[in-house]
């Protein structure tokens, strides 16, 4: 399960998103007690993630925050157990400390790309902070990112010559082809094979592939054919 701790009014999480309608994956908490807080320590130890927000104070004790200070204990700040706080002062560019552990998001960021993070959590279980970050722009971030990696690569080469394919084949290509199907009409070992028959420069081949991450920046996808 997915725990939520959170005091801000029904109203705005409304907004956003039902959370009735995950009531299978999330379990909310809008004031909690440190006493009901104790009485959950073995399921929180057992959660998938927790997301908590940063002003929360005890319900016992509105002076104290207590109940924060315990999640942040509970989870190891993320080594145990994924962690996310947030709060309405925090920038829109969510602050990663390692892969499970956000000191630091946007609320109103949080609750926008909330059902998008719990659909993808859903099928199998498994925590992708980055979707819960980015929602369903997510495709287009790690296209950007894969795309960038592998401009750089080739940052140093004749732009004018073909470059050997070992600079440029892997996971990030592969992975970056696949995201810019169908519409890319290509496959991955199609472009291996072009690089390595010498028909393709280095120049050639980046112009290729920004063009794909521009159509990922404007559309969120991409819509161009790798040999236009």
């Amino acid at each position: 399960m997915i725990y939520i701790f959170d005091d801000t009014p029904e109203e705005f999480r409304r907004k956003y998103i039902d959370l009735n309608a995950y009531k299978d994956v999330i379990v909310l908490y809008g004031s909690i007690t440190t006493s009901k807080l104790d009485e959950l320590r073995e399921s929180l130890s057992n959660a998938s993630c927790i997301l908590i927000h940063r002003s929360l104070r005890d319900a016992d004790n509105q002076n104290r925050n207590d109940v924060y200070e315990s999640i942040l204990d509970i989870t190891d700040m993320g080594d145990r157990i994924p962690l996310v706080v947030f709060s309405g002062e925090d920038n829109e560019e969510a602050v990663f400390d390692g892969d499970t552990y956000i000191p630091r998001f946007n609320k109103t960021c949080l609750y926008e790309n909330l059902a998008f993070f719990l659909k993808t959590y859903s099928p199998n279980h498994v925590v992708d902070l980055n979707s819960l970050v980015h929602g369903d722009k997510l495709e287009s971030h790690l296209a950007l990112n894969e795309g960038i990696s592998i401009m750089k690569k080739l940052r140093l080469l004749n732009p004018e010559a073909p470059f050997d394919v070992s600079i440029v084949e892997g996971q990030d290509l592969h992975s970056f082809v696949q995201r810019a199907a169908p519409a890319l009409d290509c496959s991955y070992s199609d472009i291996i094979s072009e690089i390595k028959e010498g028909q393709i420069t280095a120049s050639e081949f980046i112009k290729r592939i920004s063009r794909i991450l521009d159509s990922f920046s404007s559309y969120g996808k991409n819509i161009h054919r790798w040999r236009s």
